[in-house]
C-alpha cells in the first residue's frame, strides 16, 4: 500500500564546468530552483497530506507557504522512502530513472538526503522535534525563503538540465529487496601511473561462498579531495550495455563512498 505519493518539479540551473562527462551534458556545480511543487494524489485518505504553494515575495525572494498533515508518524519503521529522478529529454518528455533511490528507514533518509535544509524546514513549518520519527500533527508556516533548501546532501555536481523528482513515502512489504552478483572486478584502464591500481579477482571457494581476493595499490590518499563518480549500465534486452541507468556524481569522494558501502 502507498502511504503518500509528494512530487517536486524543478529546474537545475549551473554554474560553469570544464568537465564534460556526455556529449551535450556538461556536468556543472549547480543551483535548484523549484518551479512547481505539489501532491501527485489529492485524496483525503492520505496518511501524509500538503497544501502548500510557492509565492514570489519579491524579485529575489520565493517562498514555500502553508501547511502539512502528517496522520500517521513519518518514521523508519513502517515506511520506505522512494525517489525517481526524470529528466526532460531534448526533443521534449520526460524520461524517468535518471536516478532511482529507494531505502528502508523513510525518515533518517529523508534527513539525511535533506542535510542542513532538514533543519530549516522542521523550523520553519513549527514541527517540535528535528529528529526522527516526526510526530503526527498538522503543521504550517507563514514563509521559508527557498534559498535555504539549497543546503543539502544531493550530489554536488550533476548533468545539466531541467529534472522531476517524485518522492514517495511506502509500506515496506510493497518493497522488494535485491541481491547484488557481481559476474566480473577489474579496473577499467590498465595504465602503471593510475593512482588507485587494483589487481583483484573472484575465487569461489565453495558452492556457496564466493571470495574477494588480491591487492589495491593507492599513490595518494583517498580523501574527500577528490570527486566520485558512479555511471550503472543495465544489460539490454536485445544485448549490449546501455549506459546511466542510474549516474551518481559528488564531492568528497571517500565521505560518498563511507555513505554508499554502509556496513561493508
Amino acid at each position: 500500500m502507498i502511504v503518500q505519493v509528494f512530487m517536486v518539479i524543478g529546474f537545475f540551473s549551473l554554474s560553469q564546468s570544464k568537465s564534460n562527462f556526455m556529449p551535450n551534458l556538461p556536468v556543472r556545480e549547480y543551483r535548484l530552483v523549484l518551479e512547481k511543487l505539489y501532491p501527485c494524489e489529492l485524496k483525503n485518505n492520505n496518511s501524509f497530506q500538503l497544501n502548500i504553494s510557492l509565492n514570489k515575495k519579491t524579485s529575489n525572494l520565493t517562498e514555500i507557504k502553508g501547511n502539512i498533515s502528517f496522520l500517521i508518524d513519518l518514521d523508519d519503521d513502517t515506511l520506505t522512502l522512494d525517489a525517481n529522478v526524470a529528466s526532460w529529454g531534448s526533443i521534449g518528455g520526460w524520461k524517468t530513472n535518471s536516478i532511482v533511490y529507494t531505502t528502508k528507514k523513510a525518515c533518517s533518509a529523508a534527513k539525511n538526503l535533506a542535510g542542513n535544509s532538514w533543519f530549516t524546514f522542521l523550523k520553519g513549518f513549527n514541527i517540535p522535534t528535528d529528529n526522527c520519527p516526526l510526530p503526527a500533527g498538522t503543521y504550517s508556516t507563514t514563509g521559508i525563503d527557498l534559498k535555504k533548501f539549497e543546503d543539502n546532501n544531493f550530489p554536488k555536481v550533476y548533468f545539466y538540465g531541467k529534472y522531476k523528482v517524485v518522492y514517495k513515502f511506502k509500506n515496506p512489504e510493497n518493497i522488494g529487496e535485491y541481491r547484488l552478483v557481481l559476474e566480473k572486478l577489474y579496473p577499467c584502464e590498465l595504465k602503471n601511473n593510475n593512482s588507485f591500481q587494483f589487481n583483484v579477482s573472484f575465487s569461489k571457494k565453495t558452492s556457496s561462498i564466493t571470495e574477494v581476493q588480491g591487492n589495491i595499490s593507492t599513490l595518494i590518499d583517498f580523501d574527500d579531495t577528490l570527486t566520485l563518480d558512479m555511471n550503472v549500465a543495465s544489460w539490454g534486452s536485445i544485448g549490449g550495455w546501455k549506459p546511466n541507468s542510474m549516474v551518481y556524481i559528488t564531492k568528497k569522494a571517500c565521505s560518498a563512498f563511507k555513505n554508499l558501502a554502509g556496513n561493508s
